[in-house]
């Protein structure tokens, strides 16, 4: 199916409009963090990344206890309000003392982190309740995806433009007029009534033990499930060890090296994820196993490739290559969660993969800072492209061959 199509569906439009622009906002929000971070403190600025991710992963262990039984609409609209206010605080902060104070700038990104862990579950359970027919899903989860890569090429490129006018720390402005954006946007979508699963177990020690564990229970028949979501903590520790901290640092080592440079390198990763987003979610995406691993190859390789770079634009161009294999492997693992898992379990399962997702970005900061002190940055991001490498060479011997049942929609 072509991409585009889900959006004659107003409930679909008015999300991916949502969607896009808290992607950017997310964006923005996010370079404009690590390289105020990196700026202050080199290297061992990754660790407020890294507690960044430790948040998300402390609060998704417990928000599906409320999360199952809210509304994923309010959730979003909810999450994102809450957002807007709370990164506001930072370039407030500004015209009273000239500078963002150390434990606000903490604050600020921890807050933000604990309310991405109830934004993330809440748009997967939406998703195959908005569309008339499930044949709209490869291409549907192929627009939400796609405007979070797109916004790797927006939030960038606005950064190129704001940095002429206004100083880093007023993008947090930008940010948070693009997240009321997107809760106006999601607030366009009209009532979504989802019921919470039956059977919830009642007290609290129970209810957080199943929101743990229901969602590795509901993976179990599911043999790619169960391998991939367990690799996702290396592949995701190498990611953000070679692209969160990584591409940061090797871009300082560029003559000529600011925010601005920085900026196009993530924008040509963002440009790569995006080719890739379209010509993937055309695809059927049955041989599942096949085009995830395919995925992490190309991903692995792109990184050594940005280690090696010898100049700015052969590092732009690692990245980009780097970026194809993101969709490679994010799409088909999407579909096999919303076909394969029960819809009352899907929260649970993305959920389950959040965790894991954040457990592999807080293991990866948290030991890639004092690798490059101890052996510098090139062979560390090296290295994390051969460990991605290694996750697909695997993969295929395991599950090159296949091919999911076709859905019965």
């Amino acid at each position: 199916m072509f991409i585009l199509k889900p959006l004659t569906v107003r409930p679909i439009a008015m999300l991916v409009t949502g969607q896009l622009s808290a992607a950017v906002a997310a964006e923005l929000y996010r370079v404009a963090l690590i390289w105020i971070a990196v700026e202050l403190a080199g290297a061992a600025g990754g660790y407020i990344v890294a507690a960044h991710s430790g948040t998300i992963l402390a609060v998704t262990l417990i928000s599906g206890v409320w999360a199952d039984q809210w509304n994923p609409r309010r959730i979003m609209i909810t999450v994102n309000l809450l957002r807007a206010g709370i990164v506001l605080l930072l370039p407030l902060s500004t015209f009273a003392g000239g500078a963002i104070p150390t434990w606000l700038f903490w604050s600020v990104a921890l807050a933000m982190a604990a309310m991405t862990a109830f934004m993330d579950p809440a748009l997967q359970t939406c998703l195959p309740r908005l569309m008339p027919s499930l044949a709209m899903l490869p291409a549907t989860n192929g627009l939400v995806d796609g405007a979070r890569r797109l916004a790797r090429i927006l939030g960038p490129g606005m950064i190129g433009a704001l940095a002429a006018f206004i100083p880093v720390a007023q993008f947090f402005s930008v940010v948070s007029l693009l997240l009321l954006c997107a809760a106006a946007a999601t607030y366009a979508i009209g009532p979504v009534l989802i019921e919470p699963p039956p059977g919830l177990p009642t007290g609290w020690g129970r209810r957080i033990g199943n929101a743990i564990v229901s969602g590795w229970r509901a993976t179990r028949p599911h043999r790619l499930l169960r391998f991939a979501l367990p690799a996702l903590l290396i592949t995701t520790a190498s990611w953000c060890t070679a692209f969160t901290l990584g591409l940061a640092l090797l871009v300082r080592e560029q003559p000529g090296a600011d925010a601005q440079l920085y900026g196009l390198a993530v924008a040509a990763y963002g440009v790569g994820n995006v080719v890739a987003n379209v010509i993937v979610s055309s695809l059927n995406l049955r041989r599942s196993g096949l085009v995830m691993y395919l995925g992490r190859l190309v991903l692995g390789s792109g990184f050594i490739g940005m280690a090696l770079a010898p100049s700015p634009l052969w590092l732009m161009a690692g990245a980009a290559f780097a970026a194809m294999g993101g969709p490679m492997n994010e799409l088909p693992v999407l579909v096999r969660i919303q076909t394969d898992i029960p819809p009352p379990l899907v929260a649970s399962v993305f959920r389950l993969r959040m965790m894991i997702d954040h457990g592999g970005i807080l293991l990866g900061l948290l030991i890639a800072p004092g690798l490059m002190s101890l052996i510098g940055t090139v062979p560390v991001v090296a290295g994390a492209g051969l460990a991605t490498v290694l996750v697909g060479i695997v993969g295929l011997w395991m599950f090159g061959g296949d091919v999911a049942p076709e859905p019965s929609y």
